[in-house]
């Protein structure tokens, strides 16, 4: 996340507001450049990958 310059308040941001679409094991948000693949527990977010799309 530091070389790519996402912090954390950009995946809650991603999570919160972003097109949400579910994978075959969790969810999958993307809002601006970012891409955030997670699962919920609970109200536990378990992130799994984040990354920088073009």
């Amino acid at each position: 996340m530091v070389v790519k310059g996402i912090d954390e308040e950009m995946i809650r941001r991603a999570i919160k507001q972003g097109a949400i679409s579910k994978q075959t094991d969790g969810l999958l948000a993307r809002y601006t450049y970012v891409e955030v693949a997670y699962k919920t527990r609970g109200d536990l977010y378990i992130i799994k990958t984040v990354k920088v799309v073009n």
